[in-house]
């Protein structure tokens, strides 16, 4: 057997079996684990000037806002949507616009039928960077979901050379309240970890 295959296989097997002992402890809710595994979670860039806030969808009563301030303040001269589904992302320009954020400095971006997941709007952010001279992208997210958004834009635009920063509602702290969002929140980042690669 090939050498760095050898070893690759071992990792990924290391990886996995880590995985699984991380599942089952967060599964029989020890909670020294899931504290820590919460806070792991969370993984916050210092904001700073970017060509673009790109605004994840989800929870976008306290996402917009923040979005909005950061336009205000100067960060970037543009928010940027993927288009969902239904109607909250025109519920979202629409809390924009109430904030003072003018209409022409919010721009959607409409793939096939909407985006559904981050993964899907990690791929639209791909899209839009290949058709626009962007090099510096903020990304507006929760706490909770800050490492794995992190994780699945930045494999989205690998090699595009564009540099994402992952800015987020509300203090850097995990509380313990938020339990059952953060056992959500690791099943979803083991499974983009192991299947996510743009």
């Amino acid at each position: 057997m090939n050498l760095s295959f050898e070893r690759s296989f071992h990792q990924i097997a290391a990886a996995a079996n880590a995985t699984i002992v991380i599942c089952a402890l967060l599964v029989y809710d020890w909670n020294p684990l899931i504290d820590v595994a919460g806070q792991f979670l969370i993984d916050p860039d210092v904001a700073a000037k970017s060509d673009i806030i790109y605004l994840l969808g989800g929870d976008y009563l306290a996402r917009a806002p923040l979005a909005a301030s950061l336009l205000k303040r100067g960060f970037a001269p543009m928010i940027v949507i993927a288009r969902e589904p239904g109607p909250l992302t025109d519920a979202t320009v629409a809390l924009l616009t109430a904030m003072g954020v003018p209409r022409g400095d919010v721009t959607e971006i409409l793939v096939g039928r909407g985006v559904t997941s981050t993964a899907d709007e990690a791929r639209a952010l791909h899209v839009y960077v290949s058709a626009h001279p962007v090099k510096d992208v903020l990304v507006v997210t929760s706490m909770l979901h800050s490492r794995r958004a992190g994780m699945a834009t930045r494999r989205a635009l690998w090699g595009t050379g564009v540099r994402v920063r992952v800015v987020c509602v509300g203090e850097a702290v995990y509380e313990s309240k938020e339990q059952g969002q953060a056992k959500l929140e690791w099943t979803k980042l083991i499974y983009y970890f192991f299947t996510f690669w743009g």
